[in-house]
């Protein structure tokens, strides 16, 4: 579930929760430091979107959601949460520094999801 909030957390805002110059720095992120949610990267998505993340990126796996109440959580199961996602993820991931494999499949699915209009105009 640790994944799918980092995954989610990135296709929400365009960067991910936890970082660092390296895996190292990023591990002790992950470790040490408090969540940080900034107003920036959540001020045009729904209240839902910001208490997924946080209810799924809860260090503690006895208190982080389980698949099924991740599944039932008003951002995934209602059906007017469904929001279209801020153009300017896609900016912030193709200015990241980050290059491989994950970063391929984000930008697909981002591509999915954004207007033609926004992809172009990018």
């Amino acid at each position: 579930m640790w994944s799918v909030g980092i995954i989610s957390h990135i296709l929400l805002t365009g960067c991910p929760p936890f970082q660092g110059e390296s895996l190292p720095e990023i591990y002790n992120e992950i470790l040490n430091e408090k969540l940080k949610l900034y107003r920036s990267d959540w001020v045009d998505l729904s209240p839902d979107s910001l208490d997924f993340i946080k209810l799924i990126l809860r260090k503690s796996p006895q208190r982080r959601l389980t698949p099924d109440k991740a599944l039932n959580h008003s951002f995934i199961a209602e059906p007017g949460s469904k929001r279209k996602l801020k153009p300017n993820v896609l900016e912030k991931l193709a200015k990241s520094s980050e290059k491989g494999y994950l970063k391929k499949k984000v930008f697909m699915i981002l591509a999915t999801y954004i207007d033609n209009e926004v992809i172009l105009k990018w």
